[in-house]
């Protein structure tokens, strides 16, 4: 993995849509080397349009996203922006194997790879690190979801790309594996790169990411470290639930509780 060195990956005054609707109004966004930040939020807040904008798969409505101050050729964002996507399939009769190798596209020329022996130890590290080396020969349209998921995770990892973005990541994967891979990717951002993704699990949230961006309607409700974002009056008021707390080992962790009414359609809770 190359190192990140700079000012990061950030969008100004992000806006976005989602099938003609305003659902990113405005955010301001920076993840910087070093860091795994948690973007959370209830449903429909802009999370996921977020991370689009972030990895060039949507041009924002308005606003600017740049990559160490300025803005990236899609070539240099191809080698520096890894993205999995929320819910991400596999299409094709491929092997896990060769489905993890098309990571190494970005750093391919007109006439195949450029480095094959880098790219095979790449996909060997990927698949290594995920935990699917066992599945290496399997067909991956054959897989279990939370395998699937794995593989193409590994597949992003095989981009060996400084900054990753990861939409759910372990939304499908059993209590093993999310701890896993949360341990993989929190690894990853102490090595020197840097990590954003969504997430729904708050406790997971709580203990892994260093900072954490709490989006409410499409604007950020709150941004910051994670005891301060997940305060009990700011997980009322965009989750409209109660929080359980305790602590283990000297670290916090938070269960939720009871849900709350939910707030009135034209109530603004930002």
């Amino acid at each position: 993995m190359t190192h990140l060195v700079g000012k990061g990956l950030a969008a100004r005054h992000g806006s976005g849509r989602r099938s003609g609707t305003l659902v990113l109004d405005g955010v301001d966004f920076h993840l910087r080397p070093g860091e795994i930040v948690g973007i959370i939020g209830p449903n429909g807040a802009g999370k996921s349009t977020l991370l689009r904008l972030l990895a060039g798969l949507q041009e924002p409505e308005a606003g600017r996203v740049t990559l160490d101050g300025h803005t990236p050729s899609p070539r240099q964002r191809a080698r520096t922006v890894a993205y999995l996507e929320q819910g991400a399939a596999v299409h094709w009769p491929l092997s896990v194997r060769e489905t993890v190798a098309l990571g190494r596209l970005p750093h391919r020329g007109r006439l195949g790879p450029a480095d094959p022996a880098a790219d095979t130890r790449a996909v060997d590290a990927a698949l290594q690190a995920t935990g699917v080396s066992a599945l290496a020969q399997r067909r991956a349209d054959t897989l279990s979801g939370g395998e699937r998921m794995r593989v193409l995770l590994a597949r992003a990892l095989a981009v060996e790309a400084p900054l990753l973005l990861a939409d759910e990541p372990v939304a499908a994967l059993d209590p093993h594996h999310q701890l896993h891979i949360l341990e993989l990717l929190r690894a990853r951002a102490r090595a020197g790169g840097a990590v954003a993704l969504i997430l729904h699990d708050l406790a997971l949230a709580a203990r892994f990411c260093d900072r954490l961006m709490l989006l409410v309607g499409g604007r950020v409700l709150a941004d910051g470290p994670p005891a301060e974002v997940l305060g009990d009056i700011r997980l009322a008021q965009a989750f409209s639930i109660t929080v359980l707390r305790g602590t283990e080992g000297g670290a916090p962790w938070l269960l939720p509780w009871t849900r709350l009414p939910l707030p009135r359609p034209e109530e603004d809770m930002t």
